[in-house]
């Protein structure tokens, strides 16, 4: 087991490259399956969630090999629809693959899909929206089996609009041949970035708002890189704001970083883009802002721990409400340890703020740990953070990003 030791107190300088997003990276790749041709995806981050993507791809035959920076998918010869592989059942980003395999194969075996512990994370949208395009779905001991022969386009409203059922009516709609319309669709960043690869791909696809047509049809191979990743964005910029400091960050503009900008900039610190660079400065130790998650263009429920965390190390009082995930609060547990003031009811978190000390802390999941890191990169003495799994879902190798902006933080092995 290994765990990042980290010393506290430090402003944080430097530049910093922003790579592409998690969140975009996985959709695409499962992409691969339904396309005629090879997938190129550039400056693929080396994270856990791709790599365990890429073993779960090459067991249905998707040949996927990885040069430099970029990974190449080519599911020319796949071999089998079954996603029962035991990677699936520990990944949430498995569902991706629903959509595509039934407008490949037309059949598709999935295991319940796992991921970090947030909240209840039903796949019933996704199952109400491919059904009503004429797919039929039954589950047996655990395990989805579903069937696309005879399907057709048709006509969708999303009841919430889930990025992953986005994903999956996307890519599946994009098979078949006639329009399909999807109302109250999820339009975060990385969902219009599928979209334009899909368009890339040979679909037609118009956007109106949440909603989107879709004219399928023979899907081709293309070379692509994804949009950057504003969670990894967000947290360096939450971070800056937190310990103090000047960073400049490479290859994304404010647009992604609206919501958590208009705060961070009211309270905090002063933020300059041009191009696609962020500067960040800051003398540290800003003001508390309160903010409630919400589907996008909202306060994204993937950089509510980053808030919380800032605010729990900051000067004055703030709530943190969490509108998406009912079981996002596993990081203030984590946070009382080092000394934070945070009482949760229900789906609302009221934060004092203070100065935080050292303390030995374990990461609930992958947000979390992200939180866990600013706060320990703020705080006073120094902090062990234990059970990196999670981390390393979404963030490749966090200290070094963090240790070439100048911060005390090393990865060790624990000793047994």
């Amino acid at each position: 087991m290994e765990r990042l030791v980290v010393r506290g107190g430090r402003p944080l300088c430097g530049e910093y490259a922003v790579p592409p997003a998690k969140n975009a990276v996985l959709p695409m790749m499962a992409l691969s399956v339904a396309l005629g041709g090879e997938l190129r995806l550039l400056r693929c981050p080396r994270i856990r969630d791709v790599e365990e993507m890429a073993a779960l791809l090459g067991t249905l035959g998707v040949k996927v090999r990885r040069e430099g920076e970029d990974i190449r998918l080519d599911a020319g010869k796949i071999s089998s629809f079954d996603c029962r592989h035991p990677a699936a059942g520990q990944m949430r980003s498995s569902v991706f693959l629903l959509g595509p395999l039934l407008a490949r194969c037309k059949h598709v075996v999935l295991a319940q899909p796992g991921g970090c512990v947030i909240g209840s994370r039903p796949i019933d949208i996704h199952l109400a929206g491919l059904g009503a395009l004429g797919v039929r779905f039954e589950w047996q001991d655990g395990v989805l089996i579903g069937n696309a022969e005879g399907a057709r386009a048709g006509r969708y409203r999303l009841p919430y609009p889930s990025v992953g059922a986005t994903v999956n009516l996307l890519i599946f709609a994009s098979s078949l041949g006639e329009v399909s319309v999807f109302e109250n669709v999820a339009v975060e960043p990385e969902i219009l970035d599928l979209v334009a690869l899909l368009r890339r791909c040979g679909a037609k696809i118009e956007v109106f708002g949440r909603e989107m047509r879709v004219r399928g049809g023979v899907l081709q191979g293309a070379v692509w890189q994804a949009v950057a990743d504003r969670i990894v964005a967000a947290t360096l910029v939450t971070a800056v704001a937190t310990c103090g400091g000047e960073v400049r960050l490479h290859g994304i503009g404010r647009p992604l970083l609206a919501p958590l900008w208009d705060k961070i900039e009211n309270n905090s610190c002063h933020l300059t883009a041009w191009c696609d660079t962020i500067r960040v400065l800051s003398s540290g130790r800003g003001q508390a802002f309160s903010v409630c998650t919400a589907p996008y263009p909202g306060f994204a429920t993937d950089m509510q721990a980053l808030a919380l965390a800032h605010n729990a190390c900051a000067v004055g009082r703030a709530i943190v409400a969490e509108r998406v995930f009912e079981g996002r609060f596993a990081l203030a547990r984590e946070l009382r340890r080092m000394g934070a003031c945070i009482r949760v009811e229900g789906r609302v978190a009221y934060v004092e703020g203070r100065r935080l000390h050292g303390a030995r802390v374990r990461v609930p999941d992958l947000r979390a740990g992200a939180g866990l890191v600013l706060a320990a990169l703020a705080a006073g003495g120094t902090t062990i953070i234990e059970q990196l799994a999670p981390i390393d879902r979404g963030y490749e190798r966090i200290e070094d990003c963090f240790a070439g902006l100048g911060a005390d933080i090393l990865r060790e092995r624990e000793i047994e």
